[in-house]
């Protein structure tokens, strides 16, 4: 952990990391005594209003049996006070389970309870997150990213003490390559694109932040039919391969979709 700190403080600037800080204390969310302990000891530390980090789940639920609906409540309960007397955001590392695109390991029960859940996965060589659960938002991004090597000095041998730090994007030596299918989904998204007023799902989240070019997907859909983007002329080979598409675009942050609306980056 420490050489993950001094590769983010040089990498965004020791300024940027002035109002982080580390514990490694023990911590059992089922247990009120433990939480009102953490609250009143970050409170005095000038702690509110924040972010909380919890690394991992597993970790501050000692002995506690995730698959059981009513203990993944007893731990949810926990996490709700210490938001609660903190007036602060809960963030919680956890695992997937043996079958990754279930979500979460456990009993359902977690994400039933959670405004958001971020997925982070890493399938083809290429690292992404992207939103599995977000409370009140159509958003279905996809977002990229990379870990980057850095050196911090030397060990007394002589070699080098290195750490990682993560840069948004995809790695500089990756060169996209896209397939036939995909490349005529980009290319369909491009032409039916027309500028116009955000959506008002839209325009509710960025309000002036967010593009001018918009689609809908079942404009695009259609384009993606017209131009052949299959081989086969059935409805069915044509719906895989609009959707296989569409979503290794997202995956390379070449498109974008929320809801019913979606438009080609500038990447």
């Amino acid at each position: 952990m420490a050489n993950r700190w001094r590769a983010f403080e040089r990498h965004h600037g020791a300024a940027s990391a002035a109002n982080m800080t580390f514990g490694n204390a023990p911590l059992n969310l089922t247990s009120t005594d433990d939480v009102l302990g953490l609250a009143n000891a970050l409170r005095a530390m000038h702690f509110c209003e924040g972010v909380l980090v919890i690394d991992t789940l597993s970790c501050a639920a000692p002995g506690q049996n995730e698959n059981d609906a009513g203990a993944m409540s007893n731990i949810l309960s926990g996490v709700h006070l210490l938001a609660s007397e903190l007036k602060s955001l809960i963030v919680l590392v956890h695992h997937v389970g043996k079958a990754t695109d279930n979500g979460p390991r456990g009993s359902s029960v977690l994400v039933s309870n959670l405004d958001a859940l971020l997925e982070v996965v890493y399938k083809g060589g290429d690292r992404q997150w992207r939103p599995f659960k977000v409370k009140d938002s159509h958003c279905q991004a996809t977002h990229a990213f990379s870990l980057e090597v850095m050196e911090l000095g030397r060990d007394t041998d002589g070699d080098a003490i290195t750490s990682c730090f993560i840069k948004p994007g995809l790695t500089a030596s990756k060169k996209i390559s896209l397939t036939k299918p995909q490349q005529i989904a980009l290319n369909a998204l491009r032409r039916v694109q027309t500028k116009m007023a955000a959506p008002r799902q839209l325009s509710d989240v960025w309000q002036n932040d967010g593009p001018e070019i918009f689609a809908s997907k079942e404009a695009w859909r259609d384009a993606c039919y017209l131009d052949d983007i299959s081989a086969g002329n059935d409805d069915s080979a044509k719906r895989q391969a609009f959707k296989r598409a569409s979503e290794r675009l997202q995956e390379l942050e070449l498109v974008m979709v929320s809801g019913d609306w979606c438009w080609a980056t500038n990447s």
